[in-house]
């Protein structure tokens, strides 16, 4: 009898093994074109972007969400439609692009396509917060053209809350987010101190 038993268990667990599971949610983030574009500046007609970097633990597919007790945990069952470093760069991209009426170009540049600015960011933070938003943090360099030179070092803190607790509204508060640091990237590339050493 308990032979019966265990042969009927393992034979459900067999067939319990080839069910196969639900595959995951992906998820794609999307640049905010809407607000207010910059007045294109003569000496800012190209820009290089290049790829931005991420922390370790949100360099996955996985999206990684922060929980109260500040332990980072990755989902399994929903992930970024990309991979996220480049998810982020191209979104950037396009909202740097609008803010500066400029052409952006992700980085490595075409041969011959020399641009008049270069933009290099990195994140010390990004991650999905308990109640569904993003907190971002990091820094970003600001060089010249041949990229020898680092005409400007600002830090950033963006903090955007989330309308729910879905990753439907994470993923639009990480645009929003982005959007808020390409206007920044944007205003610091037009102060006057900058471009004058372009």
């Amino acid at each position: 009898m308990i032979l019966k038993l265990l042969v009927a268990s393992l034979a459900l667990s067999g067939l319990m093994a080839c069910v196969p599971s639900a595959p995951p949610s992906l998820f794609l983030v999307e640049a905010h074109t809407s607000s207010a574009a910059q007045p294109k500046h003569p000496k800012i007609t190209r820009v290089g972007l290049l790829a931005v970097k991420l922390p370790t633990y949100a360099r996955s597919e996985k999206i990684a969400s922060r929980t109260n007790s500040n332990q980072i945990v990755q989902d399994d069952n929903n992930r970024w439609a990309e991979p996220p470093e480049e998810a982020v760069t191209r979104t950037l991209s396009a909202s740097l692009e609008h803010k500066l009426s400029a052409d952006v170009t992700i980085e490595p540049l075409p041969r011959g396509l020399d641009p008049s600015l270069r933009v290099a960011v990195r994140f010390d933070r990004f991650l999905r917060t308990p109640t569904g938003g993003v907190e971002m943090t990091g820094q970003y360099a600001l060089q010249t053209g041949d990229g020898r030179d680092v005409v400007d070092l600002q830090r950033f803190s963006i903090n955007v809350p989330s309308k729910g607790t879905s990753y439907d509204a994470f993923f639009e508060a990480v645009s929003t987010g982005l959007t808020q640091l390409g206007d920044q990237i944007a205003r610091s590339a037009l102060s006057r101190q900058v471009v004058r050493k372009l």
